[in-house]
């Protein structure tokens, strides 16, 4: 029996071997023993004095490993429980073997956290802890805590070992070593890595879940064990699992780079903010001043932040689906058109940032349209630069294509994050916000540093410090999603601080797309972390090292080590400081200053503090003598040469002019102040800024070209004492930086205006900062002014309407009316969405009601004709007003169908002619119901059954089953004269109450963000291919829906109509 279980075992060792750029493989691994399965061996050196075990794994909260399996009957065995079967996989890199898990017990099993080499706490392993709903996986490091790790969407399961062979051949003293200090490397020695993961498919009698999968009795599961050797610290094991082989989702060596090596997509990786915002959103569209405020809205960025990389607007969730327009017809029904927002992409272009449109592939239940072309086919009208994915995690060549058949240079973005083998059709991506707390470390970026990543953070409910101090420490950029409704106070203040990350970010961009970058490198302290992100053999060589820290009362201590180099110095880029390196135990320390924060927002959105330190060649040589500051280049920098790993000559080049975005943009010449170009420095031109205090945006520095120089500090900055911070940018990038500090009530020499020769005034512009004009208005499209839009016609855009006598009260009631009595009740109200809120007031409030009249229906084309015709109304915005009539006049047959196209001002208009206004929707409520508080207008002979779906945390999806046939309309999508269903009448005599159209009532509601009038009742179009539409259809008589307003020729469509009411006097 042991001679065949060492021969079977063998044979794994000798499955594969690879040929690596270090020049060494895993060629043999070393399995053999009669009772328990151990590696004994890796490419012949033995470390039988302390074996690993193969995997370990964990069945419910029970730790296991395969040295406590045993042969019985030629099977390997844990206990009753499981059953371990292995078999070797020839592959071409590295070793692999597959692992089947057989549930050998009448229980069911929960079997996960299964990690290649066991858990350990003498070596670097990847798995799950704690049972959080969507990220467990922790990245252990001796004598560490946990770091919590984003993971691909499809690998939550994964687990993940890099082993010194140091350590495997038992050296005791260097584990206590690992153990005593936490420092991890130091040594270029070899290690083995290896990875596993679960077989998706493979499961037999069980069920997967996300990080577990359930056994039943006799059920089974496989598992893919990769394993290789590496050359260095554990990061480089890492680096040839994650970043070389891609966690195997793709084959090795076959990645379509397609997209990431053309020059028209290089710029979104040097994006770091953008926004996404609605297109009822006061800061895209004002409705009350009835204008777009979308220049504001980035002149206001540029000086908190630098301003947006991209801007995307979303005109379709959450009223996508209240009529038969699908989501490129909203964008078409914008104000003023598809031209007008082509006027808004060109003013973001000249702001410096890119206007991205949103996708929404769910959309098949609204008027038919092929999707693809239907994209394209907007993209060309808009001259938008890329396109926000809903619900995606991932592109399509058909896609791709459509916008390239367009333009050049237009970015798929997709909702949620591709998984390495989708990130071959997509170059940008975001970590959702459904991910709330995310992890410390997303590896994500370690996978493929050139694919653009964007933290999603939501600005509203809390402070958000975390989400900007992640995203900066990752090397990646944030997308603020301001979806939800309001502006809290704090915003300014970390808009500021986000212009602090942003702005290390867009500087050394190069820097945190480098292949590089070595994640967590070895600290002196535990919860303060440290990333790498250097560009050796570059011109010019520099490195990076981003810090996070979760230590309220901050740090000064010596905390990472460094090796100084006479051509070299450190700066602190975060607070602008010269960085001494510490010498301590014959070795250098950085101990740079990290910032401390209040305690109480550990464990919050708000919690942390980041810091950066440069490691920076001196190519700036600065001295100050009084008031004279002079500045010598020590290097020439070569124009057009490889900066950073990246050539200039060639990767910004080939974007088209309306493609010009933040780093490319031409008319860019220093960094974004208040009235100034937007973005970097100009490609074209190396230079020089000088600073009072820190750079920020919002601050103007003095720019100068990139040569030696020589200036009077008073004559640009006149009185300022403290510190002057000079940077050395080459093609938009830091190259250099350097301080120099005039402490308050140093006397200097000013009265001398005469320049000695040191000093030449001829030959350079030394009298001041450069002229930066404010980018030019937009211009050409005429603006939707007046009160008109929204609060009916103001006193100069008011149509003439025809004067008449004031109507008296009639004793007899009108034919249209009917007589709502008097009563008392209270009122309750439901809705399907809440994303943004419903006013609750009145939730819960009883109404004391006055009797009034009201329209027996709404009203009819043939009623709204009389009003067109005694009054000769013409709204102010005319856009899809009676879209629904041909010449003027609703079509044959269609005099008594609801008037539809109409907007709030419209109905209003109407009202007042009539002697009527808009009922409040207490009113419409209280005269549906009636005091008995009915939920239908008829009485249901059994009760409707509401089937309830929560979807998030805001929607709830609602089906109703059980109407009485003939009462209404049961959503068939076909609009239908009034009074059809006359049974459907409530006991006032009301009819058409539900399924005919939605009913405008007079509540308009304003928020933060958002301005909407609330609709009851329902209508005849109920589209059903996704949860995320308006749910349309009969509604209850309690449930209200909000009909979100941008302009009057937006709000007009196919479904919303009105009834009015008299009151009696």
């Amino acid at each position: 029996m042991k001679t065949i279980c060492q021969a079977l075992l063998l044979l794994m060792g000798v499955a594969g071997s690879l040929v690596r750029s270090s020049g060494q493989g895993l060629n043999t691994l070393g399995i053999a023993t009669p009772e328990r399965l151990v590696v004994t061996s890796i490419n012949g050196s033995h470390a039988s004095d302390h074996p690993l075990p193969l995997v370990s794994f964990r069945i419910g909260k029970t730790l296991y490993t395969s040295e406590e399996c045993t042969i019985t009957e030629g099977r390997l065995r844990l206990y009753d429980l499981l059953e371990l079967e292995f078999k070797p996989v020839k592959a071409p890199h590295g070793y692999k073997a597959t692992l089947t898990f057989t549930n050998l017990s009448g229980d069911t099993l929960l079997l996960h956290n299964v990690v290649p080499f066991g858990e350990s706490s003498g070596h670097v392993y990847l798995t799950g802890k704690g049972d959080h709903p969507l990220s467990r996986s922790h990245l252990f490091l001796p004598g560490r805590e946990p770091v919590n790790v984003i993971l691909p969407d499809n690998a939550w399961e994964l687990g993940f070992s890099a082993v010194e062979i140091t350590a495997l051949k038992g050296g005791t003293k260097r584990t206590e070593e690992i153990e005593g200090t936490g420092l991890l490397g130091g040594s270029a020695g070899m290690g083995v890595c290896a990875l596993v993961r679960r077989d998706r498919e493979s499961v037999e009698k069980g069920r997967r879940r996300r990080f577990e999968t359930e056994l039943f009795p006799g059920g089974k599961v496989s598992y893919t064990l990769w394993a290789d050797t590496y050359q260095g610290d554990w990061q480089k094991g890492l680096e040839v699992m994650f970043r070389e082989r891609m966690l195997y989702d793709v084959e090795p060596g076959t990645f379509d780079h397609t997209l990431y090596e053309r020059p028209d997509l290089v710029w979104v990786r040097q994006a770091y903010v953008a926004h996404l915002l609605q297109a009822w959103d006061r800061d895209f569209f004002d409705a009350t001043q009835g204008g777009y405020r979308l220049k504001e809205f980035l002149d206001r960025g540029r000086r908190l932040y630098g301003g947006d990389d991209f801007t995307g607007i979303w005109p379709t969730w959450p009223s996508l689906g209240i009529d038969q327009r699908n989501q490129w017809d909203l964008f078409r029904d914008l104000p003023g058109g598809l031209p007008r927002i082509k006027l808004l992409a060109e003013q973001c272009r000249e702001a410096g940032s890119a206007l991205f449109i949103c996708y929404n592939p769910w959309d098949e239940s609204t008027r038919s349209e092929n999707h693809t072309e239907g994209m394209a086919a907007i993209l060309e009208a808009t001259g938008a630069s890329g396109v926000v994915l809903d619900t995606r995690g991932a592109s399509s060549r058909e896609f791709q294509e459509a916008a390239d058949s367009v333009a050049p240079g237009i970015i798929m973005y997709s909702e949620g994050m591709a998984v390495p083998r989708d990130m071959q059709g997509i170059v940008a991506g975001r970590v959702h916000n459904a991910l709330y707390y995310p992890p410390l470390l997303n590896l994500n970026k370690f996978i493929k540093p050139e694919f653009a990543i964007f933290r999603v953070a939501e600005l509203y409910k809390e402070p958000i410090l975390r989400e900007y101090n992640l995203s900066f420490f990752n090397g990646y950029g944030t997308e603020l999603n301001i979806f939800a409704p309001g502006k809290p106070v704090w915003a300014e203040e970390q808009y500021r601080y986000l212009g602090r990350t942003s702005r290390i970010l867009r500087e050394n961009s190069p820097h945190f797309t480098s292949r590089d970058y070595r994640p967590l490198i070895p600290t002196l302290r535990d919860s303060i972390w440290v990333n790498e992100w250097p560009l050796s053999g570059k011109t010019p060589e520099k490195t990076l090292y981003t810090i996070y820290s979760i230590l309220p009362e901050g740090s000064a201590d010596p905390l990472f080590e460094v090796k100084p180099d006479s051509a070299f110095h450190f700066i602190d880029l975060w607070n602008h400081t010269e960085a001494l390196p510490i010498k301590a135990d014959g070795k250098w320390w950085m101990a740079p200053v990290v910032e401390g924060f209040s305690g109480r927002w550990l464990g919050t959105n708000n919690e942390g503090a980041v810091g950066c330190v440069a490691r920076l060649p001196r190519l700036l040589d600065l001295s100050l003598h009084g008031d004279a500051l002079n500045i010598t280049l020590k290097k020439t920098i070569a124009p057009g040469t490889a900066h950073n790993g990246i050539d200039t000559a060639s990767s910004h080049t080939g974007i088209p002019p309306y493609q010009n975005t933040p780093a490319r943009a031409e008319n860019q010449n220093t960094h974004r102040g208040p009235g100034e170009s937007p973005g970097h420095l100009s490609e074209k031109d190396d230079s020089l800024l000088v600073w009072t205090g820190n750079p920020e945006y919002g601050k103007n520095p003095l720019c100068l070209p990139a040569s030696d120089t020589s200036l009077f500090l008073s004559d640009h900055f006149g009185r300022y004492e403290g510190k002057f911070v000079v940077q050395l940018f080459q093609k938009g990038f830091l190259i250099d930086e350097g301080i120099v500090t005039i402490l308050p009530g140093t006397p200097r020499l000013v009265s001398n205006q005469e320049r000695p020769a040191a000093f030449p005034s001829g030959d350079r512009d030394l009298t001041g900062a450069r002229d930066l004009t404010r980018a030019p208005e937009l211009t050409g499209a005429p603006e939707l002014t007046g009160a008109s839009e929204l609060n009916g016609p103001s006193a100069s855009v008011r149509p003439k309407i025809r004067e008449e006598k004031k109507r008296a009260i009639p004793r007899k009631i009108p034919g249209e009316m009917v007589l709502v009595q008097a009563g008392t009740y209270v009122f309750q109200a439901t809705a399907g969405d809440d994303f943004i809120p419903y006013p609750k007031d009145n939730l819960g409030r009883e109404f004391a009601m006055p009797s009034f009249l009201m329209d027996r229906h709404p009203v009819t084309n043939r009623e709204y004709t009389s009003f067109l015709e005694a009054t000769g109304y013409q709204p102010a915005d005319t856009a899809n007003f009676l879209k629904h009539w041909k010449n003027g006049t609703f079509l044959p047959g269609e005099g008594d169908f609801p008037v539809v196209y109409v907007a709030l001002e419209d109905a209003r208009a109407y009202a007042r002619w009539a002697g009527k206004r808009l009922p409040t929707e207490v009113e419409w409520q209280y005269a549906a119901q009636t005091p008995a508080g009915n939920e239908w207008p008829w009485k249901q002979r059994q009760p409707v059954k509401r089937v309830e779906q929560a979807i998030t945390a805001t929607l709830t999806v609602s089906s109703l089953e059980g109407l009485e046939p003939g009462m209404c309309n049961p959503g068939n999508g076909l609009p239908y004269p009034v009074g059809k269903y006359r049974k459907g009448a409530n006991p006032f005599g009301l009819q058409d109450l539900v399924g005919c159209v939605w009913q405008l009532t007079n509540d308009e509601y304003l928020n933060g963000s958002y301005r909407y009038v609330i609709m009851k009742g329902g209508s005849y179009f109920k589209p059903s291919a996704s949860w995320w539409y308006v749910q349309g259809g009969p509604r209850e008589l309690h449930y209200r829906q909000m009909l979100l307003r941008i302009s009057p020729g937006f709000e007009r469509n196919a479904t919303v109509g009105f009834r009015c009411v008299r009151d009696l006097r």
